[in-house]
């Protein structure tokens, strides 16, 4: 489960917002980590400067230039010395520059399926600032065929993670969440990996109010026998996979609502690892329940992969 392959492209979208730059440190220390090459991605949309083809603007060197031109120009001027600054850092490593004039979104999902990871921020700045998480992050977690890191402003956390949580539903994309995990911890040199399962008290009369008959003539509460189910099943799905090497699996068991306990959970970690498709076969990524309110609330950075 563990024996996924190393990454070798990470992808990094950059709009140069702080928030952009907290995402960078990440995705610096996962190359470092990774030995892998890292493309820094600006997209910038001359659809959004209508009108600006006739407007002249004097540069700072007094050279006359068109608006539009000169924007485009200093886009490519910030992600030059971007890039520069982390060749200076990531001595040894391939750092690409990647400007593109296109939605981020369509350009990002268009160069993801390139690499093998994208870590990216949260929210933008500008223009797009309050579109950021609704459109650029969301359709990218939603379309994202390879693991995707979030980071929001100021989760400062270890990279590469010392303690990550791992929120399971017992399904495929759990399982593909559980590996992930493992890797990163393998090839970080070691981490602690707790593995959360979540169940939900039903509707109606509180559970330890219910009496469930089981054929044995054993009468536990419906919260107890919950409990009990969730921990025989928690153990099925991790036989054979509680340690790998020296890194060790811990398992916990918890009710409650998952995204509410997940969130409150996470400001003790320093990543949470979580599927992308839910139990019930909903066919896109489910955000807007449990896996949206995760990134968008969490205290720590979210990897999403699909299952």
């Amino acid at each position: 489960m563990s024996n996924q392959p190393p990454f070798q492209r990470i992808i990094h979208p950059t709009d140069f917002s702080d928030c952009a730059a907290e995402a960078q440190r990440y995705a610096v220390a996962l190359a470092r980590t990774e030995r892998a090459s890292l493309v820094l991605l600006h997209a910038w949309r001359r659809s959004l400067y209508p009108g600006t083809e006739m407007m002249i603007v004097q540069t700072p060197d007094a050279t006359p230039m068109p608006l539009i031109r000169y924007l485009e120009v200093s886009a490519s001027r910030q992600l030059d010395a971007l890039g520069a600054r982390l060749r200076a850092e990531l001595v040894g490593l391939s750092i690409e520059g990647v400007l593109v004039d296109g939605a981020p979104e369509e350009e990002l999902f268009a160069l993801a399926t390139q690499g093998d990871a994208v870590v990216m921020g949260t929210h933008g700045r500008g223009r797009l600032a309050h579109l950021f998480l609704g459109s650029v992050t969301e359709r990218t977690l939603r379309r994202a065929t390879v693991p995707v890191l979030t980071v929001r402003p100021g989760e400062a956390r270890a990279m590469p993670p010392r303690r990550m949580l791992v929120p399971i539903d017992f399904s495929e994309p759990s399982r593909a969440a559980v590996a992930l995990a493992t890797r990163l911890a393998i090839v970080a040199g070691g981490a602690a990996i707790d593995v959360l399962h979540v169940w939900e008290q039903p509707e109606g009369p509180p559970g330890d109010a219910v009496v469930v008959h089981l054929p044995t003539g054993e009468r536990p509460s419906l919260s107890e026998y919950l409990r009990a189910s969730a921990q025989r099943e928690m153990h099925e799905f991790l036989a054979g996979l509680e340690r790998f090497g020296t890194i060790e699996l811990r398992r916990e068991v918890s009710s409650g609502r998952p995204a509410d306990v997940i969130i409150e959970a996470s400001a003790a970690y320093d990543a949470v690892v979580v599927g992308t498709h839910g139990r019930h076969g909903v066919p896109h990524v489910v955000l807007g329940s449990v896996a949206e309110k995760v990134v968008r609330r969490s205290a720590c950075p979210v990897w999403t992969v699909r299952g």
